[in-house]
């Protein structure tokens, strides 16, 4: 547009800078060749999220074997961890199309994130609960999507943990 213009690798450099905060909360992750990968899964985002798990209720009272016999993913965890994400975000979808069911709500072909909205208006699930939904299903969608890329095993294991301990929440809901 500008022949006049000179544009050079630090005008470029600074301009993605000045891009960054704007579009930081979309990355959750990022690798630049040579200098390795980032996960942009903050502290502080842990512990939001922490913070909505304790809130919820999630931790308190759940034995692990008695977790691992329930789901089929489970077993997938260190073999495959990207394909356990997958099968995490499959079965809370069903589990939330079950809930939906269960309560004779109009819903059950909704996403993910809408039949959570429905069954926290109606109180069946605590906002709580939903927080937690919406902050792990982004990382579980990108599971299914095959858009993980590498990952960070500590991050892994922590969403994972959070999201098998927040779907066996949900599954006391529909014995309930």
């Amino acid at each position: 547009m500008k022949p006049e213009l000179n544009i050079d690798s630090i005008s470029v450099m600074l301009i993605v800078l000045a891009l960054v905060p704007w579009f930081i909360q979309y990355i959750k992750s990022l690798e630049i060749n040579g200098l390795g990968k980032v996960e942009l899964i903050t502290e502080d985002q842990k512990q939001a999220i922490q913070k909505n798990a304790d809130e919820a209720g999630i931790f308190t009272g759940t034995k692990e074997n008695k977790i691992s016999s329930n789901y089929t993913f489970y077993n997938l965890r260190y073999e495959d961890p990207k394909l356990a994400l997958a099968g995490l975000r499959i079965e809370l979808e069903k589990t939330l199309i079950k809930l939906v069911e269960k309560n004779s709500l109009d819903g059950q072909r909704l996403g993910l994130n809408k039949m959570t909205n429905i069954l926290s208006k109606n109180n069946i699930i605590t906002s709580s609960e939903s927080s937690l939904i919406y902050d792990i299903s982004g990382i579980l969608n990108r599971a299914v999507h095959s858009q993980l890329g590498e990952y960070n095993s500590e991050t892994f294991d922590w969403v994972f943990d959070v999201g098998v301990k927040l779907l066996d929440s949900l599954g006391k809901k529909l014995s309930e």
